[in-house]
């Protein structure tokens, strides 16, 4: 794990005030000295957790978490210590002098694994002389190759997937993890693919298109797995918060391909 000097992490803590970073997540409300919120750590109805600029701490009366603004970051964003400072960082405009490696649950390391190993897959599918076709078709959608890679937008073809991963990967695993059939054929064979990350930026599912062909089932789409809840996870937000937090407003659109649109 990198080192932060400490005057590197003071500067962190002094320049995000508290009450103006949870107010950027939560709606705050002043009473007296300090603000108040429903507290996001508990299943809250009353407002009890208090947040103190003078003190830089928040703290709830009724779960009992507390901490610093960093405290915060790390315990509502799900991320580490590290990435927690790197948050605040950004926001800030401070450079901490390396880059915070985000870290993935090694319980499925392997899930993630496989799932970047596809990405790349179907990524180097589009680029191909079978992917001509598609291409044609997204450049008639005005989508060309730099949103392509910004997206990573891939293909899947007839088949070769399951081929490329079976001697590597556990059968049983590919299936769970919404890749193959039982009969170990592709899911989305001979559609586009749109990449799911989560919100730290890893590829967890995917949605295909037909694009040359007629189907009852316009998309295919990746079932939930041990990594992909689809509850918890919305297209592009983990490229779009930084922005959403700086203008504090987000556009939520009806599917992928409008999201896309809506970026270029």
């Amino acid at each position: 794990m990198a080192h932060i000097k400490e005057e590197i992490l003071k500067r962190v803590r002094e320049e995000n005030d508290i009450v103006e970073v949870i107010g950027s997540y939560l709606p705050l409300t002043p009473k007296g000295k300090n603000y108040f919120c429903l507290c996001p750590f508990h299943d809250d109805h009353s407002p009890s957790m208090s947040v103190s600029r003078e003190k830089q701490i928040f703290s709830c009366f009724v779960c009992g978490a507390t901490g610093n603004v960093i405290t915060f970051v790390r315990d509502y964003e799900k991320v580490n210590f590290l990435e927690a400072v790197e948050i605040l960082a950004k926001r800030a405009n401070i450079d901490l002098g390396f880059k915070v490696e985000k870290e993935i649950d090694t319980k499925y390391k392997e899930e993630y694994e496989i799932y970047n190993v596809v990405t790349q897959f179907y990524r180097n599918n589009l680029n191909t002389k079978s992917g001509e076709e598609a291409r044609e078709y997204l450049k008639k959608r005005k989508i060309d190759k730099s949103v392509i890679d910004y997206f990573d937008i891939g293909l899947s073809l007839n088949g070769g997937l399951i081929k490329s991963l079976i001697n590597k990967y556990p059968r049983e695993k590919l299936i769970n993890l919404g890749l193959a059939r039982d009969d170990l054929n592709d899911i989305f064979e001979n559609r586009i693919i749109f990449t799911i990350r989560d919100n730290n930026g890893n590829p967890v599912g995917f949605s295909g298109r037909v694009y040359n062909t007629t189907s009852t089932s316009k998309y295919v789409n990746s079932k939930e797995s041990v990594i992909f809840k689809k509850g918890s996870v919305l297209y592009n937000l983990y490229r779009a918060k930084d922005e959403i937090r700086k203008k504090k407003e987000i556009i939520i659109s009806e599917g992928f391909m409008e999201v896309i649109r809506l970026h270029t």
